[in-house]
């Protein structure tokens, strides 16, 4: 009886696992792969050399391609470009840098958005 019981649970979350209208590809039609975003990265930011065409204010040297750390915000996946993102916020600012990743093999699902590991099933080649 109990042994029974383990099985119906078993198969239960194995039928829950698929989502609904969608046949589950067979393991041996797509490979795993995970993204990984670094917790932290450098970007530069090239300010234009002015703040307005009159008065002009030239940017100080000291501040030209400046590199700034930036600290991993979110990651995203666009199934239809078949990209993969990590988007980067420099502290204390408003300024984002994203990462778009374009994948070599057709996005087929992922999981693990928007945290910084994602989990894709890609088409074989």
């Amino acid at each position: 009886m109990l042994k029974a019981l383990v099985c119906a649970l078993v198969l239960g979350a194995a039928v829950l696992a698929v989502p609904a209208g969608r046949p589950a590809a067979a393991a041996d039609e797509y490979v795993v792969h995970k993204f990984k975003c670094p917790n932290i990265t450098t970007v530069k930011l090239n300010w234009a050399n002015k703040i307005s065409a009159n008065p002009d204010f030239p940017v100080s040297k000291s501040y030209e391609n400046l590199t700034h750390s930036a600290g991993f915000q979110a990651s995203s996946v666009n199934v239809a470009e078949n990209t993969v993102s990590c988007r980067y916020v420099i502290s204390q600012t408003v300024f984002q840098a994203p990462y778009v990743y374009k994948v070599h093999r057709k996005i087929l699902s992922c999981t693990g958005q928007p945290g910084p590991e994602i989990t894709c099933n890609l088409k074989k080649n």
